[in-house]
């Protein structure tokens, strides 16, 4: 089935929320909404870790990991009798994974209500072949030849030529939803969960400002419920009402896995890495390099990724000084040149094109950003005594203290990892070894050990 092409055959496109009602877990969510709102010891909040992970599969269609399940299960093991609500709600959470919640049956009853519903073929989004071979096991024999299947990379740059079905919540595809690759695309998700927003409002701008995008065509989006029997064994016990917007809030802050994949360190560390995001590494000889990482990349000539970046405690105020002051590295040799009358001829034989005093006096001041020609740029930086590998991330931060569209998220991502990536270059000349997590300032950068 050829269900991927080049070009949109659709003008009007159409979003289906498919909300299922499920029992087992509806109950699953409700206590693990109960339990993080309630959690208050470090074993309670990993316990809540554990559990939301297995839920982000349940989500995404997938079966539990057995990882998961056997750290689950050791913590269960601290449980004990009688040691109040908190444990008696994660003890019924695992009853349920073990007993209850039959994943296989709910994504049986709703692709076959999709494919009752449709005259054609549908393609369903996986993140990986196991997905699609554990898909392709539930799909009844007379319906396998109009049911294919799509990964994320092709989703980047083609259009699906039939029905799109993503088994994952709405709020896991917002810029997708926003601007549909399919005529008719079906979410399932559970029941209760956010439908599905076509927004325009997908960019961050200047003050938390949105910056919009013009569109001829809104999606038409419509909802639909599907109530599906529980397993014969299972009896819903005590009820929480709490509502659940705490809970996807957490959820929603979540990496999707859908455009994750793992990796794993050398101590058996799991860890979730988003698809085509820009990490900081550190190959085999100790050099360190920006680079992305796709589904299939192998990790055998890295050391160590730099997998997480916490800059939350940063206030906007600090970027801004932090990107001054980077800024500062390079104009504080200038000013401090013990003959700044030679200063034109040594930035000019560095391949300046404009090093005239005034130029440089220019230069030199507070509020400058950086001289508008890049090989002016270039010079100053060498002068500066700037390493080679380091002018790219100049450009960048220069870039961001003159864009006027930016968002204050973008520029403390960009600024800490510039700040955590100077101190790794600092720590590589002086050891062979990184820890695992370490603190620059008010960032905590956490680091894989993966070769």
């Amino acid at each position: 089935m050829n269900q991927v092409s080049n070009f949109s055959t659709f003008t009007t496109p159409e979003i289906v929320n498919l909300n299922y009602s499920y029992e087992p877990i509806t109950e699953y969510i409700e206590l693990l909404n109960y339990l993080y709102q309630s959690a208050e010891t470090d074993i309670q909040k990993h316990t809540c870790s554990k559990y939301k992970n297995i839920l982000n599969d349940y989500l995404g269609g997938r079966e539990p990991q057995e990882e998961e399940l056997k750290s689950i299960l050791e913590q269960k093991k601290h449980f004990g009798p009688d040691k109040g609500a908190f444990y008696v709600s994660a003890k019924r959470l695992y009853q349920l994974i073990k007993g209850c919640i039959e994943v296989k049956i709910v994504l049986q009853n709703c692709l076959n209500e999709i494919l009752n519903s449709i005259n054609g073929n549908i393609v369903i989004l996986c993140r990986k072949l196991e997905d699609q071979y554990f898909l392709e096991s539930i799909i009844c024999d007379e319906s396998k030849d109009r049911v294919g299947f799509v990964f994320p990379r092709q989703l980047r740059n083609h259009y699906i030529t039939c029905t799109l079905v993503l088994i994952a919540p709405s709020y896991w595809f917002k810029e997708l939803l926003s601007y549909p690759c399919s005529a008719t695309t079906f979410v399932v998700q559970p029941d209760k969960f956010p439908p599905s927003v076509a927004t325009h409002n997908i960019f961050d701008g200047v003050g938390g400002d949105t910056l919009w995008t013009s569109k001829k065509y809104n999606p038409h989006i419509q909802s639909r419920r599907l109530v599906l029997p529980s397993p014969s064994n299972y009896k819903r016990e005590e009820k929480k009402e709490n509502g659940l917007s705490e809970l996807v809030d957490e959820l929603n802050r979540m990496q999707p896995s859908i455009f994750t994949r793992e990796i794993k360190s050398v101590t058996g560390q799991v860890a979730l890495i988003e698809v085509n995001r820009k990490y900081l590494t550190v190959d085999q000889y100790g050099v360190l390099k920006l680079r992305p990482f796709l589904d299939d990349d192998e990790l055998d000539d890295f050391k160590y990724i730099v997998n997480e970046i916490d800059h939350s405690e940063m206030s906007d105020d600090d970027v801004n000084i932090e990107l001054r002051r980077h800024m500062e590295s390079w104009k504080v040799p200038l000013r401090e040149y013990y003959q700044p009358y030679e200063l034109p001829r040594i930035l000019t034989s560095l391949g300046a094109k404009n090093a005239k005093d005034y130029n440089i006096k220019n230069w030199q001041k507070q509020d400058t950003i950086r001289p508008k020609d890049d090989d002016d740029f270039k010079a100053l930086l060498k002068f500066a005594d700037i390493p080679e590998v380091e002018f790219p991330a100049f450009f960048g931060l220069a870039k961001n203290i003159r864009s006027n569209c930016i968002s204050i998220g973008h520029r403390k991502s960009e600024v800490s990892r510039e700040i955590v990536a100077k101190e790794l270059r600092k720590r590589l000349q002086h050891q062979d070894t990184l820890p695992s997590s370490f603190n620059v300032g008010k960032i905590k950068a956490s680091i894989l050990v993966v070769g």
